[in-house]
């Protein structure tokens, strides 16, 4: 690499580095996300993900949904599997091996498929994830809204009577 280049490239580093300080110590605290929330919103974006592999999985297939997550992964893609655990704190009870056998995946993620494929629901975290109590939700037009538990079970119970 020549040195213009190796130079060019320090400066990029170093005005990136100089961008994240400022934001990071002069945004004002009453608009900081806490620990959890960031957790939450990347656990809401691995959500939406898992809704669009939902989505290619039914434009292949004719319209028809998978019945369980392990459907939407290729045999030869299991790099996959670590969007399927939300980051919360209880990676340490999953099994040995599952991020690398999808076999276990149905049983051990932390998201799951609606068992209404007419709701207007693609996919959701499971109960239990979060200290508050919410739910991830992502809808068809994949939209991601988290709500409490009970308004969750209102809203499959709904869907599920339609």
């Amino acid at each position: 690499m020549s040195f213009f280049l190796q130079k060019t490239k320090w400066f990029l580093v170093s005005i990136a580095l100089s961008i994240i300080v400022i934001v990071v110590f002069f945004k004002p605290p009453g608009n900081r996300l806490s620990a959890i929330q960031i957790k939450q919103f990347q656990s809401d974006t691995q959500l939406k993900g898992i809704a669009r592999l939902v989505l290619a999985y039914e434009s292949k297939h004719g319209g028809n949904v998978p019945a369980n997550l392990s459907e939407l992964v290729p045999d030869d893609r299991t790099d996959f599997l670590i969007i399927f655990c939300a980051p919360n704190e209880a990676k340490s009870q999953k099994p040995v091996g599952w991020s690398t056998n999808k076999t276990l995946l149905d049983n051990w993620s932390d998201y799951a498929l609606p068992s209404h494929p007419n709701s207007d629901i693609i996919a959701f975290e499971k109960n239990g994830l979060w200290p508050d109590g919410t739910i991830a939700v992502c809808f068809t037009n994949l939209s991601v809204e988290r709500m409490s538990t009970s308004n969750f079970e209102a809203l499959l119970n709904k869907d599920g009577n339609r």
